[in-house]
């Protein structure tokens, strides 16, 4: 695929190179946000756009095997690249700097915006309010762990149609999984459709709900199962990777059939706001020829995300999401969230980890939007957790103070 985006990204260079020929007095340059080149009335748009975000997390108990322990990452460093070509034609690239070595390219699309959009490339899966909302302005610092368990990463070559109204939206299409034995890619299939039974600038109810179905033909698949619950950091923790819960790869020979729904709720008054979501999703893992294994990994989680603007700020909506805090400047955030989760599984043969493992996490947090690029985050965290497998020294329950200081263009 990394021919692909290079060949992708000389035609944007080429397209904008050769715009640059017609550009007279009406080229307007706007770096009070990300920095944002428009021709004439907005026909040709380039920008960059950027973010850093640097996190701090001190734990105890189940997070760290019992233990006290601190630690600091650089979370994200991300550069992206967009614009708008003759107003229909609009492209992004997106690039994640990684201290430790992880770096990836996020997004590399195409997207034709007409009254149906087409989007070709690599992008996220329209699965999850939450997931959906860039981590520059979910309110918590983490998002919720459930979203771990389920398949909504970006995959590198998918296709859909999508449409975006005030009133609802809708997004179909086929997403890149896994390759067969004979090498061929096997497409998920996947949608969301959103819908705002009312709405005003300071007053909107979001429903939404989402489904992906897929399946591994007749090739063997990795499933893997594991959760930081809420703490980034300790993956990482001292230089040894660890979860707190981790199953390992479950799969060296299965074949796997996948389905997952999600349900989503949100509602703003004012500086009030309240969003929900509940998730669902099954793993039917089969034996390949020759073998008998059979297995089914049954997950599902919820979360209710509470938060209140101190200083009366609302947040915006956008492309059936909450956005950003409109003109925020000194604003000051409070949250609450609480969040469930479970994981169940059937093996017939060797039980591979306990049948049935469950969390739940509650955290209060406070924001500081310094200005529309600065933002202060600190989240406390309690978690408690059953049937993890953990030593008996260990207890089941722990807590944590993450911070975070970003800034973004």
């Amino acid at each position: 695929m990394g021919y692909l985006y290079l060949i992708a990204f000389f035609c944007i260079t080429f397209i904008n190179g050769h715009t640059a020929f017609a550009i007279e007095d009406d080229m307007d340059v706007d770096s009070r946000g990300n920095i944002k080149i428009t021709v004439g009335d907005k026909e040709f748009q380039f920008n960059i756009a950027g973010r850093l975000q640097w996190d701090y997390d001190h734990f105890q108990g189940v997070y760290n095997a019992g233990k006290t322990g601190s630690d600091t990452e650089l979370r994200r460093g991300r550069i992206t690249v967009g614009g708008t070509v003759e107003r229909k034609w609009k492209y992004k690239l997106q690039y994640d700097f990684d201290v430790d070595g992880a770096s990836d390219l996020k997004d590399a699309y195409i997207l034709y915006d007409g009254s149906i959009g087409v989007k070709i490339g690599k992008y996220k899966l329209p699965f999850s309010l939450e997931e959906l909302i860039s981590s520059k302005h979910i309110p918590s610092i983490e998002r919720s762990e459930i979203l771990g368990w389920l398949r909504i990463s970006r995959y590198n070559l998918n296709i859909q149609v999508e449409q975006y109204q005030q009133a609802y939206t809708w997004t179909a299409g086929l997403y890149q999984g896994h390759r067969d034995n004979n090498g061929a890619i096997k497409y998920d299939i996947g949608g969301r459709f959103t819908f705002l039974p009312f709405y005003e600038k300071t007053h909107w109810l979001h429903l939404g709900i989402a489904a992906l179905s897929g399946d591994s033909g007749d090739g063997a698949v990795r499933s893997r199962y594991r959760t930081r619950l809420g703490v980034h950091t300790i993956g990482t923790h001292a230089g040894t990777r660890h979860e707190i819960f981790d199953t390992e790869d479950l799969a060296g020979n299965y074949a796997s059939e996948y389905n997952q729904i999600g349900l989503e709720f949100a509602y703003l008054y004012g500086p009030f706001s309240l969003q929900m979501e509940w998730m669902q999703g099954t793993n039917d893992m089969a034996g390949l020829e020759g073998t008998s294994n059979t297995m089914s990994v049954d997950v599902s989680g919820n979360y209710v995300l509470l938060t209140y603007t101190l200083t009366g700020e609302s947040r915006t909506y956008k492309k059936g999401t909450p956005d950003k805090i409109a003109d925020a400047h000194n604003t000051w955030e409070l949250i609450l969230k609480v969040e469930n989760g479970e994981l169940k599984h059937t093996a017939q043969q060797a039980t591979i980890f306990a049948t049935a493992q469950s969390y739940s996490i509650t955290t209060l947090g406070v924001n500081w939007y310094i200005n529309k690029n600065m933002r202060f985050s600190a989240n406390l965290l309690n978690a408690s957790t059953d049937n993890f497998n953990l030593p008996s020294q260990v207890e089941q329950d722990g807590s944590a103070l993450s911070m975070r200081i970003q800034y973004a263009f």
